[in-house]
């Protein structure tokens, strides 16, 4: 799950940025280097598995709520909260 969960926070913060060029050829590698797509699901149960572990979801919202800085990616919001 680490290894999906990790692409996700990588797509996640490359679309925050507006990096779409980066973002293809993010997606292009990837394709190069997997032998077959993974699945959706996949990614989904990656997602849902990891960030509960890292208590994401009150994460994101105590980001939401932050009168100051707030982060646009989920990458910034747990490095944020961590330091």
């Amino acid at each position: 799950h680490l290894e999906q969960f990790g692409e996700l926070l990588v797509r996640d913060y490359l679309c925050s940025k507006g990096l779409e060029k980066t973002m293809a050829a993010f997606d292009e590698e990837l394709s190069a280097a997997r032998a077959e797509p993974a699945a959706p699901s996949a990614s989904v149960d990656a997602w849902y598995s990891v960030s509960r572990m890292l208590d994401l979801p009150d994460l994101l919202h105590f980001n939401s709520l932050a009168p100051e800085k707030r982060y646009d990616a989920i990458l910034e919001v747990l490095s944020g909260f961590e330091a």
